[in-house]
């Protein structure tokens, strides 16, 4: 899940796939598990047990490190689709910092693809587009940003950042690449001084 309480009853682990249909446990260790034991691998799983116990008693759950884990969580809630897409509309420069139509981009996407329509509704197709964003490192909707604190603009009633763009009844989505929002040049205006005429 990704509620709030989520990361307080989750202890997130990543496995790689060193054993496959090919190669088995049963080929590094010359036994099955468990079934192939004798006393004294027996033994020696108690131990191993009993340290790791003592280990958690005296540290408590220690964390592996999750960046890694987070990007490949990301990757699979976006889809591999959505990123290819994704990837090749954004390759052309000029779809940074721009307005762009919601409905097109889904439309874009679907083209892509027929059976996406039915897979993925346009509120789907948003939310992966945002955590697209965030996996690329781009900002989504920058122009609802302070410039100064990074923080949102504005915040609903129960206190959720308000991002969306629309207007007139569409929905716009921008896109910059930078990892900050970029504040607004001003233009600098010059104080003019009251000088008094020469006598």
């Amino acid at each position: 899940g990704n509620g709030s309480s989520f990361p307080d009853r989750q202890w997130l682990l990543a496995f790689s796939d060193f054993y496959s249909d090919e190669h088995k446990p049963v080929d590094d260790f010359g036994c099955l598990f468990f079934n192939e034991w004798d006393f004294e691998q027996w033994n020696l799983t108690w131990n191993l047990l009993a340290n790791c116990i003592q280990l958690y008693l005296k540290f408590g759950v220690i964390q592996a490190p999750g960046e890694r884990l987070l990007q490949r969580k990301l990757k699979q809630e976006i889809t591999e689709s959505l990123i290819n897409w994704a990837d090749e509309y954004f390759s052309d420069a000029d779809k940074f910092d721009v307005k762009l139509l919601r409905k097109e981009l889904y439309d874009a996407f679907c083209n892509t693809d027929s059976t996406q329509r039915k897979i993925i509704s346009p509120t789907g197709f948003k939310k992966r587009f945002m955590l697209y964003c965030q996996y690329k490192g781009y900002v989504f909707n920058p122009h609802k940003y302070d410039p100064v604190t990074g923080k949102p603009y504005q915040f609903d009633k129960d206190g959720k950042p308000v991002i969306d763009d629309k207007s007139g009844g569409v929905e716009y989505f921008m896109v910059s690449s930078g990892n900050t929002v970029e504040p607004e040049k001003k233009q600098e205006t010059k104080k003019l001084r009251y000088t008094p005429p020469a006598k």
